[in-house]
């Protein structure tokens, strides 16, 4: 913890600017309190770690509102507040009583939450539920490793993918005084994703947040030379591991005399360009040669693939046999529709 309050009320705001020597003398006289459940506080003060308040104790406050904390998440939290001061007044660990939650930072009807530590899925829901019940609007940023601007193939766990909005996630990395966007995001497998990352200096960002640029066309280029580099490596992969008639791609390319390595581009691509929760060229070898054209109920009666996938994939054949465009040219046109960039 970052604030509490003194015998006189009043409040106290750590911040960096703050002499160690002083705290030090302070605390030989002082009295320090919990803003939330008024229990006595001690200001920890180290060699190395930023000065903080923490309970005496485990209780029901420091296990609810707030955070075992380490240095990253304080120093996080320090320089985010320290970016919102130069805007206007935010409110440093503001108690929210009617919903029983703290805030890293509240600023204007922003609940902005430097994330460190795993939230599980449950808890993350309950704290944006709290939120929205008050007419907060929640703002997460999650840490991230240091990143260097370009296209890349980026892993993202489960646990942080639930801190995207739309295609983008947002992090920041408190050792760099970075925000890190991740954008134009395109799954390849659940974990899996091409991204465009942009690395912004705390001092360049703005309020509201910046965006990143829309992906371009020759980016796409890129992005989809990255995917086929992907496909390439993965049925490369199935013929090295996979094995015999029990498998079932392996028996489906058997029976139909194919050669995986002279599979048509047109099978394996990305198609609502979201997590694949199976790779796209397993589901879709069988619908190119099985069910195209107009195929789509059959298939998913015989199938689990999420029929969005399905209908864009009908959508994207159906264009490269009926338009002379290329097939890059084709994805892109889907890409930006799907991503809502008309």
């Amino acid at each position: 913890m970052l604030v509490a309050y003194d015998e006189k009320r009043q409040f106290i705001i750590l911040d960096t600017t703050m002499n160690r020597e002083q705290l030090r003398q302070a605390r030989k006289t002082q009295h320090y309190y919990c803003p939330a459940c008024h229990q006595a506080l001690q200001l920890k003060i180290g060699t190395k770690n930023t000065p903080h308040f923490a309970h005496h104790k485990q209780s029901a406050c420091s296990h609810y509102f707030s955070e075992n904390e380490t240095t990253t998440h304080i120093a996080g939290k320090q320089q985010l507040y320290d970016f919102f001061s130069q805007l206007g007044a935010p409110q440093l660990e503001a108690y929210l009583p009617q919903i029983q939650q703290r805030p890293d930072i509240l600023y204007e009807r922003t609940a902005i939450e430097f994330q460190y530590s795993r939230l599980t899925h449950e808890r993350f829901l309950e704290r944006n539920a709290g939120y929205a019940s008050i007419n907060l609007t929640p703002l997460w940023l999650p840490y991230s490793q240091p990143k260097e601007n370009g296209l890349a193939i980026v892993s993202l766990s489960r646990d942080i993918q639930k801190y995207r909005h739309n295609d983008t996630l947002l992090t920041y990395n408190p050792n760099t005084e970075q925000f890190i966007y991740y954008s134009a995001l395109i799954g390849i497998t659940t974990t899996q994703f091409l991204a465009k990352i942009t690395v912004l200096p705390k001092q360049h960002q703005t309020w509201p947040f910046r965006t990143p640029r829309l992906l371009t066309r020759d980016e796409f280029e890129l992005f989809m030379q990255l995917w086929y580099e992907q496909r390439r490596k993965l049925i490369q992969h199935y013929m090295r591991y996979r094995r015999g008639t029990q498998d079932m791609l392996l028996r489906f390319v058997y029976e139909r005399r194919l050669a995986l390595l002279a599979l048509p581009e047109a099978i394996g691509v990305p198609t609502d360009f979201d997590v694949e929760v199976q790779p796209a060229i397993d589901w879709q070898i069988i619908y190119y040669y099985d069910y195209f054209p107009q195929g789509i109920d059959a298939f998913l009666v015989q199938h689990d693939t999420p029929r969005v996938k399905v209908e864009a994939y009908e959508q994207f054949l159906q264009q490269l046999h009926t338009r002379k465009v290329s097939q890059n040219e084709l994805l892109y046109s889907q890409f930006i529709a799907f991503k809502g960039y008309n």
